[in-house]
């Protein structure tokens, strides 16, 4: 009994030391989510991380050449993000061409980007600083959607150490109500 407690004591004390030092959630990509329609025009929603209307990451989604914005990009500001919506036209479609982030090989940063098809399908996408452009499957299959949907939760859920942390001491607190 005494051991299990001074155990519990111990976990939770190095629960205490190492979450002070985590931050919540830093896991704070860009998202760009393309909602399809007839003839090559897209809905664009680009949601950047930002610490005031002025203060935005510099990162720009560049389309591929030959699109023009139908309806230009309006931004608003809303608790810690830049959201820009607008609308484009790619001529013949954005499937198996490339987006361009301009500037998000100089942040370090990610951009999440999640294509919604006329069909209903979604496509959702990851672009690193180490490779800042995108070229769009022409005809993604089910199980390469679902496999990257996969490794993106598994990776959210293992670099997030507040979610482990989060799960140890529900683990805890289970162990001492069996008791």
């Amino acid at each position: 009994m005494i051991g299990h407690r001074l155990l519990c004591a111990c976990v939770a004390l190095l629960l205490v030391l190492a979450g002070s030092s985590a931050r919540a959630d830093y896991f704070r990509p860009a998202y760009l989510q393309l909602t399809e329609h007839a003839g090559g025009i897209y809905d664009v929603r680009w949601k950047t991380p930002a610490q005031s209307e002025l203060v935005v990451m510099p990162i720009k989604p560049v389309f591929p050449a030959g699109a023009h914005m139908t309806r230009p990009l309006v931004s608003s500001y809303a608790v810690g993000a830049a959201v820009m919506t607008g609308q484009v036209m790619v001529p013949g479609g954005i499937e198996g061409k490339t987006i361009r982030f301009d500037g998000l090989a100089d942040s370090g940063n990610q951009v999440l980007v999640r294509l919604i098809r006329t069909d209903g399908n979604e496509d959702l996408y990851k672009v690193t600083s180490t490779e800042p452009e995108l070229t769009i499957p022409t005809d993604p299959d089910a199980i390469s959607v679902s496999a990257r949907y996969t490794q993106l939760g598994m990776e959210h859920i293992w670099f997030g150490f507040d979610h482990l942390l989060f799960v140890a001491a529900l683990f805890m607190l289970v162990a001492n109500a069996v008791e």
